[in-house]
């Protein structure tokens, strides 16, 4: 009988200190449903360094997460490259020289043979050397082309402004072909990989991300179009500014609409005695409610239309 009449009193002091506080519609704050998602920030994009040619990498190297300055390049030793160029400019000069000498020769022979001073065999032999000779300095001119797109196969550019995440050799190692020496960055901005449900897409791009307590925009969001066949879920990249740091742990928080209809009612307004919880409205009458979940100084409760249909009185 005691606590009967506690929680009448309660419930009498409850209402009159509403009477003087501010109104609340349920109706017009439906609860969301908070679905987190995370993984671990990663730059932009990346490239992997290699060589294409075989050599000894000269210095310098760019230091880990050091910032590529405009300009800078990887070097492999090109001494055997430049040699190898050297010897054919030489022979395309020689097969120059000697292409000009039987285009004279067969001009003199084109001469003679009309003035009757020689046969026709001669004169299509000296033609056919001509022709020869300038076949020879075609494919002199296409090895020194080889040559010279191997030379600069040694210097291998950098691009500017990104950072080296991984770094495999130092200077003065044999490097062979298709040898990692370097991975670098773009950390202009970050990606987080996470895997969503269809239905969850619509949020994504509304949502926030904290990254060690600190909350950042989502600035893109890219849909993977592969779905894994017993989730359903597909990849997302997420993109965040740069600010957020590389290789932390980032949650996304996606606000989803809440399946079973539940409104958001403040803590304060939720009041209990020996029946339950209830709330009351701005004409006194108590409404019973039921919780679902707690969200900061909000409670998310199950909808009736008594409920939806009220204004809340809220403490002062």
């Amino acid at each position: 009988m005691r606590d009967l009449a506690r929680g009448a009193l309660l419930a009498v002091l409850g209402v009159a200190a509403l009477a003087a506080g501010d109104g609340w519609r349920p109706a017009e704050h439906p609860a969301p449903l908070l679905r987190p998602l995370s993984g671990l920030t990663r730059p932009l994009r990346t490239l992997l360094i290699a060589s294409e040619v075989p050599g000894r990498l000269l210095g310098p190297v760019p230091a880990l997460g050091e910032r590529i300055a405009d300009g800078s390049a990887l070097l492999i030793d090109d001494a055997w490259a430049r040699a190898d160029a050297a010897v054919a400019r030489a022979q395309l000069a020689a097969a120059r020289a000697a292409a000009d000498h039987q285009r004279r020769e067969a001009e003199r022979w084109e001469q003679l043979r009309r003035e009757g001073r020689a046969a026709e065999a001669e004169r299509a032999a000296a033609q056919h050397a001509a022709e020869a000779a300038a076949l020879a300095v075609g494919v002199a001119e296409a090895e020194l082309a080889r040559l010279e797109l191997r030379l600069a196969r040694h210097r291998l550019p950098l691009p500017a402004g990104w950072q080296v995440l991984r770094r495999w050799r130092e200077a003065g190692s044999l490097v062979q072909p298709g040898e990692p020496i370097l991975e670098v960055g773009d950390l202009s901005a970050l990606v987080v990989t996470v895997h969503a449900l269809p239905e969850e897409l619509p949020a994504l791009p509304t949502a926030e991300a904290t990254v060690e307590g600190r909350r950042f925009p989502i600035q893109a969001v890219r849909i993977g179009l592969l779905a894994d066949a017993q989730t359903r879920k597909l990849p997302v990249e997420l993109e965040l500014p740069a600010a957020a740091g590389c290789g932390r742990e980032a949650v996304i928080t996606l606000r989803l609409p809440d399946p079973l209809g539940a409104v958001l009612v403040p803590k304060r307004a939720i009041l209990a005695d020996l029946d339950g919880r209830f709330v009351t409205a701005r004409d006194g009458r108590r409404i019973a409610v039921r919780i679902v979940r707690e969200l900061g100084e909000h409670c998310a409760v199950l909808p009736s239309a008594e409920l939806l249909a009220s204004e809340l009185l809220l403490p002062p």
